[in-house]
Parts: C-alpha cells; sequence; structure tokens
C-alpha cells in the first residue's frame, strides 16, 4: 500500500523525537483493522518513544491506534487499560480534546458490553455525523431494542448513501435488520454493497462474508453459507482476528453438524480454542476489574467537584 510504503521510508530517516511518532502512529493506524499485530507494534513503539521524549500529545493520541487492534485480536481488557490510561493524562494536563471518549465505548461494545458501550456513544450523539450515528444503532440491535436500532441504521446508511467515502456498517445492519423480517434478497445486496465499500478492511470483510453465509443458512442453502463461512474464516485467520474467527468456526460448526461430524468436530475445536482466548474468566476478570476501577474513579472526582 503506498501510504504505508512512503511512512516507512520516512521512518527509516526520522530522528527521535515527536516527528518520529506521529509516523509510528499514523503507521499503526493504517493497520489496525487490517493487520492488528503489526498496528500493535508500530502503536508500542510510538508509545515508548513519546514517553522517553515525554510528550504526553504522542502518549494520548497513540491509545486510540492499540486499543482498536487489541479489540481486533480480542485483548479488551489490555485494550481498555490503555484508552483508560490516555484518559487520564488527558484529564490531569488539560488535553481532553486530544481523547474521545468514545474509543472507550468501542472496548466495551467488542467485548460484548453493549450496555456500557451505549453511555458512552449517547453522549456524543449527532445527527450529522455518520459513525457515531452508527454505532449506536448497532449497539442498540445488539441490545435487541430493534426500532431504535432501525431508527439510528437507517439514518447512517442514509447519510453514507450521498457520502463521498463509504462504510460498511450501515449497510451489513441494515441487512440483519431486512433478514430478521425475512426479506434475504434484500439482506443479501445490502451485505454485497458493505462487501464493496469494506475499503480492504480485513475485519470488515469478514463480517461481510459471514453475515452473507448466515442468510444463506436462513435460506436453507447450506452449501453457499459454507462457501462463505470458510471464506470469513480465512480473511479471520489469516490475520488472527479472534472474534471473526470465533463467528465463522461457530458457523461453520453447525452447518456441518448434519452433513459432515468430522468437520464439523474439527470447527468446534477451532472455535473452543477462539472462545477460550477470547473469553476465559482470567480476562473478563481482568475487564471487570479495570470497570470497576474506573466507576470508583469517577465516582471519586464527582465528589471532590
Amino acid at each position: 500500500d503506498n501510504i504505508t510504503d512512503s511512512l516507512k521510508q520516512l521512518l527509516s530517516v526520522a530522528k527521535e523525537d515527536t516527528n518520529k511518532v506521529q509516523i509510528l502512529r499514523n503507521l499503526g493506524w493504517a493497520y489496525k483493522w487490517n493487520k492488528p499485530d503489526s498496528a500493535i507494534l508500530y502503536g508500542l513503539k510510538a508509545r515508548e518513544l513519546s514517553q522517553q521524549i515525554n510528550y504526553i500529545d504522542g502518549e494520548i493520541e497513540v491509545a486510540p491506534t492499540l486499543s482498536e487492534a487489541l479489540s481486533a485480536k480480542g485483548n479488551f481488557s489490555k485494550a481498555l487499560e490503555i484508552d483508560l490510561q490516555a484518559s487520564q493524562l488527558a484529564e490531569k494536563t488539560g488535553k481532553q480534546n486530544l481523547f474521545d471518549e468514545t474509543w472507550i465505548g468501542n472496548v466495551y461494545y467488542y467485548s460484548g458490553d453493549y450496555t456500557k458501550a451505549l453511555g458512552y456513544y449517547l453522549k456524543f450523539k449527532s445527527d450529522s455525523d455518520k459513525m457515531i450515528t452508527g454505532v449506536i444503532g448497532e449497539t442498540y440491535y445488539h441490545l435487541s431494542q430493534l426500532d431504535s436500532a432501525l431508527t439510528y441504521i437507517s439514518k447512517a446508511y442514509q447519510i453514507d448513501k450521498k457520502d463521498s467515502w463509504h462504510w460498511s456498517v450501515p449497510y451489513y445492519y441494515m441487512a440483519l435488520i431486512e433478514a430478521k423480517q425475512g426479506k434475504f434478497k434484500d439482506a443479501l445486496d445490502n451485505y454485497r454493497l458493505g462487501l464493496l465499500y469494506s475499503r480492504n478492511i480485513n475485519q470488515d470483510i469478514a463480517n461481510g462474508y459471514n453475515g452473507i453465509a448466515v442468510v444463506f443458512k436462513q435460506m436453507g442453502q447450506v452449501d453457499s453459507a459454507v462457501y462463505y463461512a470458510k471464506e470469513a474464516m480465512k480473511v479471520a485467520q489469516k490475520e488472527s482476528l479472534a472474534p471473526n474467527v470465533l463467528d465463522a468456526s461457530a458457523l461453520l460448526t453447525e452447518l456441518y453438524i448434519k452433513i459432515n461430524t468430522d468437520s464439523a468436530f474439527k470447527y468446534q475445536g477451532v472455535m473452543l480454542a477462539a472462545k477460550d482466548s477470547l473469553f476465559s474468566e482470567e480476562k473478563i476478570k481482568q475487564l471487570q476489574n479495570l470497570s470497576f476501577n474506573e466507576q470508583m474513579r469517577q465516582q471519586e472526582l464527582q465528589q471532590t467537584i
């Protein structure tokens, strides 16, 4: 990719200064949903260098790169820890404008705590911002509040239709809602549009293929469902996107159970490994502890005001 190539060239001659931090951060940002391992590598370098040269802005601004990439790999507690540290540093130094709390909402969203995520997102509600409107819609969908989901998703969908750059999420969630209503053809059309707009983001590509597979399963077209679930699996395993691996392997286990028990057994193994790496008791505990500590901190802040 041209952008990453030119950034790597700049990096090779950069001095150990704030400029280098920005190059590292931009590299990490370019990779965050595509190659999370690379994003984490560059992000950590940016963070370390910021700390060495006491560049507070750099340390705060690199947090979202790290938290998004760590979440893509399913390491939610580390992602939350980095965001909370950045948020506290921004508070302490009066640089709140450098850190957007919706990133914290994202970590909760990815880890499946939709109620907490919604709390963060609603603070930033805006009628013209496609991204925040879309994520509020997604979150309502996962909270099974379909009316609210449809309101926000269709708003994001309408904004996207008129926009010059496209985002796959509104199309995927329109498709999910349509599939629930039994409008399978419309759902497939929206998934295909979403895939078209995925801008080579591996996470979005895996989600699109998996969504198409689910619709074919609902239509009773098992061969097509298997084909698309395997495509999702390929993308997810290549970049070790644990949440996407879990989705695809769970679907493949379900599809194969009636037609090929060996294959079902194979995918069940993959599914259990992914589940364990994402939701082991240890990881859930870490996440709850961080979340609890932050709540206590917020309460103390309110008492001192």
